[in-house]
């Protein structure tokens, strides 16, 4: 496998339309730009209150189009071969690498000294880490599968996924098929990350 080329946009015009479904448009303006997030900071209730909303803001979203090649380097065609990527977000710190921008599902952030919210949840695409788009189906299910490689042969893949601008300077690609993005999985660290990272665009 290698990654071959990187881009960002603020549109879907780097995708194939025959690939677009409804979940990708819907995350488009009437201009065709890619609609900001909605960051919605959270204060939990307890047993005697409701968790509430305490504060909102909007953050741009991008689009990260990766395309990726599988060649075959054995003597024998490869079928169904299974296909996944995930953006991971890493930081540097205290000269560790960590998982930052916990799985939006999670918390996007941490609350600092003196917040009065808890959790902050991003309600925009870029809140789901898989890949939301492919342009190679194949396997029973016409879905993320190469249906077969030939020895010698390399079959281009097109992957996208939607990021918050202030992801960008923290991505890493993994296409480990067995662990999720929001860990260090033992299959990933073995097969290694891809640094994709980006110039912020927050």
């Amino acid at each position: 496998m290698q990654v071959s080329d990187v881009k960002v946009a603020d549109d879907l015009s780097l995708l194939d339309p025959a690939y677009v479904d409804e979940d990708l448009t819907a995350a488009v303006g009437a201009d065709g730009k890619i609609l900001p997030a909605t960051i919605q900071y959270i204060k939990e209730g307890g047993s005697d209150s409701l968790s509430e909303v305490v504060k909102e803001r909007q953050v741009a979203q991008k689009l990260v189009y990766a395309t990726v090649e599988y060649t075959n380097t054995g003597d024998k065609t490869l079928h169904d071969v299974l296909f996944f990527g995930n953006l991971t977000r890493i930081c540097e710190k205290d000269g560790q690498m960590q998982i930052c921008f916990k799985d939006s599902r999670d918390s996007y952030e941490t609350p600092k000294a003196g917040d009065t919210w808890t959790r902050a949840v991003n309600q925009g695409r870029s809140s789901f880490w898989e890949m939301q788009y492919y342009d190679v189906t194949g396997g029973e299910r016409g879905n993320n599968y190469i249906d077969s490689i030939q020895p010698g042969e390399t079959v281009t893949v097109h992957m996208a996924w939607f990021v918050t601008g202030e992801e960008l300077s923290s991505l890493y690609l993994s296409l480990d098929t067995f662990g999720g993005a929001g860990d260090f999985a033992d299959t990933a660290l073995a097969m290694g990350y891809v640094d994709i990272r980006q110039k912020n665009q927050s």
